[in-house]
């Protein structure tokens, strides 16, 4: 037996507990419809995404509060990142596309630096030169242009 590995298999060993999200596809509520929800005893208008632990609510990831305020607060590492998630105006289809394809860089609006409003001779074609805000975040904040294509590679 010198030299080769053994292998051994045992069913039903508990090693932990891992807690389900709910409503998430891994929970018996996921995909039931508002008349088995009440048979089950449970709200169909409650969107789930928390764990229940030891009967009580728990909301680890906080993903709500950022999603609700933009804001993005971990007290444990100490970062506070503002305006991580924006709200979509989808009042006609061009203003949408512009809307969701924005980049927002983290430098300060109130400097007046010519150097990161610039657009780079490497930056034409895949941002667009003309849609640009007034004011403040004028030339910092660029969208992408029509013709950009984002790949994985």
């Amino acid at each position: 037996m010198k030299g080769k590995k053994q292998e051994s298999t045992e069913k039903g060993v508990i090693i932990g507990r891992m807690p389900i999200m709910l409503r998430s596809c891994s929970c018996v509520l996921y995909g039931k419809d508002e008349e088995q929800l009440a048979k089950l005893g449970e709200c169909p208008l409650d969107p789930g995404g928390y764990f229940v632990i030891n009967g009580t609510k728990k909301n680890y990831f906080r993903a709500g509060r950022a999603l609700s305020t933009g804001n993005w607060d971990v007290k444990r590492f100490g970062m506070h990142k503002k305006g991580v998630t924006d709200v979509v105006a989808r009042l006609s289809y061009i203003g949408t596309l512009g809307n969701m394809t924005k980049i927002r860089p983290q430098f300060e609006k109130s400097r007046k630096v010519s150097g990161p409003r610039a657009l780079q001779p490497s930056q034409f074609g895949m941002l667009c030169p003309c849609d640009t805000p007034e004011g403040e975040a004028c030339r910092l904040v660029k969208n992408l242009a029509l013709i950009t294509h984002i790949t994985k590679d």
